[in-house]
């Protein structure tokens, strides 16, 4: 089992990558059986369905990228607990700047396995969901 400064130096590998825009690098950090529970959509979803996610919302509208920045970071036996704040701007100009707290839990085998994901959701909704509100339903709509 990893110790928490593991668990930390991961958590911070696997948020470095999602920066750079290294998603292979990213996505091989996360154990594909788990879950990833955000405020956004008020429910959990497999780590497929959040890796989709990102792809339609994140690379395919951020031409440069969305960073994120750690604020801090506190572990404690397998979870990490992250504040953070992302910066970019999406491909029709518009600045795109979130609060987030994450808490991360790591699996045995050294991999994140379950995210729990707070934001701004009036401000996702403003700016990264804006288009694809047809396509992605609004959360009271995926609360079945």
């Amino acid at each position: 089992m990893p110790t928490p400064a593991q668990n930390k130096e991961l958590v911070r590998s696997f948020i470095e990558a999602q920066s750079e825009n290294r998603m292979d690098d990213a996505w091989a950090m996360l154990n594909r059986s788990g879950s990833w529970w955000s405020l956004t959509e008020r429910r959990e979803i497999s780590i497929e369905d959040y890796i989709g996610l990102w792809e339609k919302l994140i690379t395919a509208q951020f031409p440069g990228g969305l960073v994120l920045d750690i604020h801090d970071m506190t572990a404690e036996d397998n979870r990490v607990a992250v504040r953070a704040e992302s910066h970019g701007t999406l491909d029709n100009g518009i600045p795109y700047n979130n609060i987030y707290f994450f808490q991360f839990e790591i699996d045995d085998a050294g991999k994140i396995v379950k995210c729990h994901e707070h934001g701004d959701t009036h401000h996702v909704r403003n700016t990264l969901r804006a288009r694809h509100l047809d396509s992605i339903p609004a959360s009271a709509e995926l609360v079945s």
